[in-house]
């Protein structure tokens, strides 16, 4: 009898591990998307102020009203994409991970035309892509 009980105590510890994982990547998810905005706020602040906001590591000042929403746009969407991924992952829904890569691919696109000020952004992405993509690698498998 005290070896099914062991067994029962081992799979729900085993079971709680693997969702506390999921729990704390999603957290962390979350805060990558809030770093988004900063993004959006940037654009947002430059309209406001009328200065410009450098893209493309400096040569290329963004500087009109339009160009500087459609910006601040694109950032809020990474920011939101990476909270339904958040919620997925979380959730333990199966499209998590393709959405993952999805928003990643989104988010290093913007971050590598933000150079440098988005560099941090770029190694965070490049580092969730070699999570994701990877469909049986350590990580992946304890996430998704």
């Amino acid at each position: 009898m005290s070896e099914g009980m062991a067994k029962i105590h081992t799979g729900a510890a085993t079971h709680r591990a693997r969702g506390f994982v999921p729990q704390v990547f999603a957290l962390f998810l979350v805060l990558h998307g809030f770093a988004h905005l900063v993004g959006t706020a940037g654009s947002l602040t430059a309209i406001d102020e009328g200065t410009s906001v450098p893209y493309l590591t400096g040569r290329w000042d963004v500087s009109d009203a339009g160009s500087l929403r459609l910006l601040a746009l694109l950032w809020a969407i990474a920011a939101v994409g990476y909270l339904v991924v958040a919620i997925a992952t979380s959730a333990g829904w199966p499209w998590a991970r393709p959405a993952l890569i999805g928003v990643t691919v989104f988010s290093l696109l913007l971050s590598l035309a933000a150079l440098w000020v988005a560099l941090v952004g770029v190694v965070i992405d490049v580092a969730l892509l070699a999570i994701a993509i990877p469909k049986h690698g350590r990580l992946g498998t304890a996430v998704f």
